[in-house]
């Protein structure tokens, strides 16, 4: 079940998010892109997945995201950050997609598939 944020923590989320994109693009290659952030609002961290199958134009890259998986992060948590993000780049590299790294099976199964690589 998802957890329902306030106001405030989406508010720091955007913030963060919006900070880490400023210091180093988060479009990571073949149609993925992963903005994250940390901030001291947050107990756990939060995973939000978009789908785009016409793309987002990336700022700063010139090439469209079709998946965007957004990681809130407390700001003590630092090991498992790190482990998220590579069981998410492991999960990319074998993921079913297409041409331009579009996703190429419905949500339900990207959500399935995403949860299964991110235990």
């Amino acid at each position: 079940m998802a957890e329902v944020l306030d106001e405030r923590q989406l508010r720091h989320i955007k913030n963060a998010v919006l900070l880490r994109e400023e210091t180093q693009t988060t479009y990571l290659d073949h149609g993925l892109a992963v903005p994250h952030g940390r901030t001291s609002a947050l107990d756990s961290m939060q995973v939000t997945v978009g789908i785009s199958p016409e793309g987002v134009l990336w700022p700063d890259d010139a090439r469209n995201a079709h998946l965007i998986v957004m990681l809130g992060v407390p700001t003590a948590m630092v090991t498992g950050y790190l482990t998220t993000m590579q069981k998410l780049l492991r999960w990319h590299k074998n993921a079913p997609l297409g041409p331009n790294g579009e996703w190429t099976g419905d949500e339900a199964s990207l959500l399935a598939s995403l949860q299964h690589a991110l235990q």
